[in-house]
Formats: C-alpha cells, structure tokens, sequence
C-alpha cells in the first residue's frame, strides 16, 4: 500500500510540474546565424587590359629546323636472356635477366619466375635467396 501511495504522488507531482509555468531562460543559440547575402549590383563587362597585365603572347610557330637524332654507341645487347636457378629440391627454373639490370630488376625478376612456376610462399623465399645472390 506504501508503494501504491509513494507512485501516486509521484505522479501527480510530475503532471503539476509539466502543467505549471515554464521557469528559466529563453531558447540561446549557440552560433549566430551568418550575416544574409547581398546580391552585387549589375556591372558592365571589365575593360581590357587590366591595369599592370602584360598583352597575351602570340602561339609559338613551327620550327622548320629537322631535330637533332642521336645513335647510341654499341655496346652490350639490352636482349634478354635467362639463366636457371635451381630451388632447394633440384628443380630449374629459368630467370629472365639483362646485362645492366640493376638488384631491385634482378629481385622483381625472381619473384616472378618464382611465382610464375608456381613456388609457394615458403618456397619462394628460399628460391629468392639462392636467385638474387
């Protein structure tokens, strides 16, 4: 019966409070809106130049001079050639390389064999150690 009592005036205190005049401070915004546009007033077409702007520079014509050709000396032949690389189980696999790869050529060139012959991930880690050296 307490229990009873208790949420019956808690009830009714919640519905005079909600019914009863509002107590504080108007509604303050946190940010004041920004200020409204105003349009720009009609304006007739810029004068051209502008005060300090240089006049446009005409296109560039066709040179008739033919260009310079340059042959490369003879040297080494840039053709590629493969050399065969054995895995730690006595299988070839032959490597594309070329007389002026640089190390990171010659790395990308075994990971592709390597994987391209179908090594696994262990696999292929020992192959690269035995390729790039």
């Amino acid at each position: 019966m307490p229990r009873f009592a208790v949420a019956s005036l808690m009830l009714a205190g919640s519905v005079l409070a909600i019914l009863g005049p509002a107590q504080g401070q108007g509604v303050q915004y946190q940010f004041t809106p920004p200020p409204p546009i105003k349009s720009l007033p009609p304006s007739s077409t810029p004068s051209y130049p502008f005060a300090g702007a240089l006049p446009p520079v005409p296109a560039p014509q066709q040179s008739r001079l033919a260009p310079y050709r340059v042959t490369p000396p003879p040297g080494p032949s840039d053709s590629p050639s493969t050399r065969g690389v054995q895995t730690a189980r006595g299988r070839t696999i032959f490597v594309p390389t070329s007389p002026r790869e640089t190390f990171g050529d010659r790395v990308s060139s075994c990971a592709h064999a390597g994987v391209a012959a179908g090594l696994r991930p262990n696999q292929l880690t020992r192959f690269m150690g035995r390729c790039v050296n």
